[in-house]
């Protein structure tokens, strides 16, 4: 888990400041030290190595607090490189007289970029479905639906002379202000493996239906999935058998009940393919009719014998995984 301290300046000497704009001071932290950062979902190579903090402003004072009525503030964004935890520093401009609700974003430098956000070759974007872009239907998309980054969220939470005030606040109404995050998972995780493979297999392929496009940022709600006729990608991974055994390790976008997912075997064997229908067990929350749901920050794994492929394999859940095990992160 990583932490963030916000503090606000109203020094008119401090650099950048005018008559209607407050420099707020951050701070990035991870308790004492990160150990392994570069751990995750079967120990590849995911990190987080970068902090986002995106600003949402009220578009009008006579409105409510209402997520609807907030929009992003991209120009009054931070985007803080952390290689050098625990200890970061940098100042945010807001408007003194405007309403915020605040974000925060973990992911690696390879992933996004606030400076260069067009970039094709990034793995998600920012945005919403529809016009006008605010805080209630913004969400991160997938440049590819099959290849689901590290991602970290949080709400921050204004705190008033050490007070905690709330999600929302207006800099001149306070005196002494600090906003406080915390950056958990958004995105699910799946390992699927397979044994006892005869060697007249030469590839299987992990497949999945219905997977999630893009989430909003708190909750990991979708809001785009793969449709039928899309052609979009639904190959989650694909292995040559070693020692008769695949293993499959992917980060997934959660899901909802009302989409779950159904992942196939796609078997290899010479010029021929023959499609493999996951059975797994019903579990709650997690599974029905070979149907799964991926949830924000759980790992679901699924074991089993190429022998028992068309009776069932064994599907386990593993639920909060924010520990040095999973990312290296430690508060």
């Amino acid at each position: 888990m990583l932490f963030a301290f916000f503090t606000s300046c109203t020094d008119n000497e401090e650099d950048g400041v005018t008559a209607d704009r407050i420099a707020v001071k951050v701070e990035m932290g991870a308790g004492n030290s990160i150990i392994n950062p570069t751990r995750a979902l079967g120990d590849p190579t995911y990190s987080v190595d970068r902090v986002w903090i995106l600003p949402f402003k009220k578009i009008a004072e006579n409105l409510d607090n209402s997520d609807v009525n907030f929009v992003p503030e991209y120009s009054s964004s931070l985007q803080i490189d952390v290689n050098s935890f625990p200890i970061k520093s940098m100042t945010m401009l807001l408007s003194s007289s405007s309403t915020y609700k605040i974000l925060a974003f973990g992911f690696k430098r390879t992933d996004y970029s606030s400076s260069d956000p067009n970039n094709v070759n990034y793995s998600f974007s920012v945005g919403a479905v529809a016009t006008p872009v605010t805080l209630a239907n913004f969400h991160m998309k997938m440049a590819k639906t099959t290849v689901v980054p590290e991602l970290f969220t949080s709400v921050c939470y204004c705190y008033n002379n050490g007070v905690l005030y709330g999600t929302a606040f207006k800099p001149s109404l306070l005196q002494d202000i600090s906003l406080r995050g915390e950056l958990t998972r958004i995105v699910s995780g799946l390992t699927v493996q397979v044994t006892n493979i005869p060697t007249y297999v030469t590839f299987v392929s992990l497949v999945a239906e219905q997977l999630a496009k893009a989430i909003q940022p708190i909750g990991g709600i979708p809001t785009v999935w793969q449709t039928s006729g899309d052609g979009d990608n639904r190959v989650l991974n694909s292995q040559i058998p070693a020692s008769g055994t695949v293993s499959f390790s992917n980060l997934i976008l959660p899901t909802t009940s009302s989409r779950s997912t159904k992942l196939y075997l796609d078997v290899k064997y010479g010029t021929l393919t023959e499609r493999y229908t996951i059975k797994v067990p019903d579990l709650a929350n997690v599974s029905v009719a070979n149907s799964i749901t991926f949830t924000t920050n759980q790992v679901v794994k699924i074991i089993g014998s190429y022998t028992t492929i068309n009776l069932g394999f064994v599907l386990t859940s593993t639920i909060n995984l924010d520990d040095n095990q999973w990312d290296g992160l430690q508060n």
